[in-house]
């Protein structure tokens, strides 16, 4: 089955349901990270932020602006490499590699897009209500992450 052109509601739900189901994946919880290259440290440090969810039990899933020109986001990921602080060490594939546009109602409407990043922890079938906003040092994400997840 071919997948949606976006990270349209269907998707949203279906991840939320993957979180409750602790059989189908050692990380079936996830952070769902929506960013934009316009706003370039939601690009350049996704990749700690990944390490962190990772750390903390959670899958990275990353969606972009949707209302972005795809090549925009394309020539974005392109130069990406070249714009990583010295020294980063980054997994291959970078994490954003697999982004795809964010279309799903709900998500807007919850003001997804208000600043990038924002991002919701999504375990137990639903999500913490309340995002985390903006880009952060890694110690920072932790702590956030953390008290979603109690």
């Amino acid at each position: 089955m071919a997948q949606p052109p976006c990270f349209d509601e269907a998707q949203w739900q279906t991840l939320q349901r993957s979180s409750a189901d602790t059989t189908a994946t050692p990380l079936h919880k996830a952070l769902l990270y929506v960013w934009s290259p316009r706003m370039v440290f939601s690009a350049v440090h996704a990749h700690e932020v990944q390490q962190v969810a990772q750390s903390l039990g959670l899958r990275f899933v990353p969606v972009h602006d949707g209302t972005l020109p795809a090549q925009e986001v394309s020539d974005a990921l392109a130069v990406l490499p070249q714009r990583l602080p010295a020294g980063s060490v980054v997994p291959d594939p970078h994490p954003l590699q697999a982004s795809v546009p964010l279309c799903a109602p709900s998500l807007v409407e919850r003001d997804a897009y208000r600043h990038f990043p924002t991002a919701w922890v999504v375990q137990d079938g639903s999500f913490h209500p309340v995002p985390l906003v903006s880009a952060m040092p890694p110690r920072f994400w932790k702590m956030g992450l953390q008290q979603r997840l109690q």
